[in-house]
């Protein structure tokens, strides 16, 4: 099997305690033709210290990139991405742990059909005080496999970020949307699969999600208003790839329809009904659209004239 260079993206912000596990996770990979690039987002806790002590003693592996501002997680990812040099991109984090043989693994199942452009894993979902399994990625997402971005659109971000490997040469010349500030993942996935390339999965479990009180996609409780920053992000991306991906415009309005429910259902938690009534009746209105969009022309005419009369 030919190696290819494969890089690790690893950003990292604050992660002083986790940091050098996460790095030595990916650098162990028993896979040789590797580069492991870190980007420090301005850190204030030592994080960026233990980054250089990393690439001091990998020198051949890691890259590191410390120094300057706060930059916020899209334009660090970018950051990162451009020192990124490999045939495929595998997605890591500066808090989670790379299992052994997933980057063999992964390169062995893109490298089996040129069509392939996404690689994904299951996850283990694990608490950061006690260290045990919480619950598995795959008893919440379905780790499907298929062609192109419809199904990405329609049923949301599918993807766990730190199982992704993607190949480099499907990536948009912009790498992350930056329009996007805080979840740009999804809209990266979707603009590679967006032509029509293939994605699927490996069998077995390839790497750790930490879960504990900094994480950006912690759970969210009624309260949290860091789930309207999401959703305002989720809705941001449909616009962009209804905007751009006119073959995806039905998927986006099914999906926009659905999580304008949800932030309908937020506020009711809230006890804000007024909100929610109006997140609800706009949810109607965008199935409504959707159901009006499908139906076969013969029918739609026959109703307009209907109305007329």
């Amino acid at each position: 099997m030919s190696q290819p260079l494969v890089s690790v993206h690893v950003p990292a912000y604050n992660q002083v305690h986790f940091i050098r596990e996460a790095i030595e996770s990916a650098v162990g990979q028993d896979y040789p033709n590797l580069q492991v690039v870190i980007g420090d987002d301005g850190s204030e806790d030592g994080t960026a210290q233990i980054i250089t002590e990393c690439a001091n003693k990998y020198p051949d592996r890691v890259t590191a990139i410390v120094g300057g501002p706060h930059l916020g997680v899209t334009r660090n990812c970018n950051r990162i991405l451009r020192q990124c040099k490999g045939e495929y991109i595998a997605f890591h984090a500066g808090d989670d742990v790379m299992l052994p043989g997933r980057i063999a693994n992964q390169v062995k199942w893109l490298e089996e059909d040129e069509r392939r452009v996404i690689c994904t894993h299951d996850v283990e979902v694990f608490g950061s005080e006690t260290g045990k399994r919480r619950y598995l990625y795959s008893s919440i997402a379905h780790l499907g496999s298929g062609q192109g971005a419809a199904g990405l659109v329609r049923d949301g971000n599918t993807f766990a970020a730190i199982s992704v490997m993607a190949r480099a040469s499907a990536l948009p010349s912009y790498g992350f949307d930056e329009r996007v500030p805080l979840v740009s993942d999804w809209k990266l996935w979707i603009d590679c699969l967006a032509s029509g390339g293939l994605f699927g999965h490996i069998e077995g479990v390839y790497a750790r999600y930490r879960r504990h009180a900094r994480n950006l996609a912690a759970d969210s409780t009624p309260w949290d208003k860091s789930f309207l920053d999401r959703m305002s992000d989720c809705l941001a991306t449909l616009a962009l790839v209804e905007a751009n991906y006119p073959h995806l415009v039905r998927y986006c309005r099914n999906r926009r329809a659905q999580l304008l429910a949800e932030i309908g259902d937020w506020y009711l938690t809230r006890g804000d009904k007024p909100n929610a009534r109006l997140y609800y009746a706009s949810a109607s209105r965008g199935y409504m659209t959707l159901i009006w969009e499908l139906l076969p022309k013969p029918i739609q005419n026959a109703l307009l004239s209907r109305k007329c009369h």
